[in-house]
């Protein structure tokens, strides 16, 4: 719901892998990914108007599922512009926590 009404959404923390640098980790926001990604490939589905009463009564996109959207809202989801923060290369995993 936060990216289909252009709200914040935090940033995204990554760092190069131990193993290999090219290769990033996730260091915060690993369910918020997770929860994009199964809204994108099709099991979540947006809460319909009931459940989440402070957006109001969206008949866009309420109780819908990405494939349900129309070509706009989907459009609008797939644009939008995350934030990615790149810790350096070689910090420790006590300051990564």
């Amino acid at each position: 719901e936060s990216i289909v009404n252009r709200l914040t959404v935090p940033a995204f923390y990554l760092a190069p892998g131990e193993d290999d640098p090219d290769k990033f980790e996730v260091v915060d926001g690993q369910q918020r990914l997770t929860t994009l990604q199964d809204f994108f490939k099709g099991p979540f589905e947006m809460l319909d108007d009931e459940t989440c009463p402070y957006f109001g009564k969206s008949v866009h996109y309420a109780g819908c599922k990405y494939d349900d959207l129309d070509d706009a809202w989907k459009k609008s989801f797939r644009r939008y512009n995350l934030t990615l923060v790149t810790l350096p290369q070689g910090i420790s995993l006590e300051l990564r926590l």
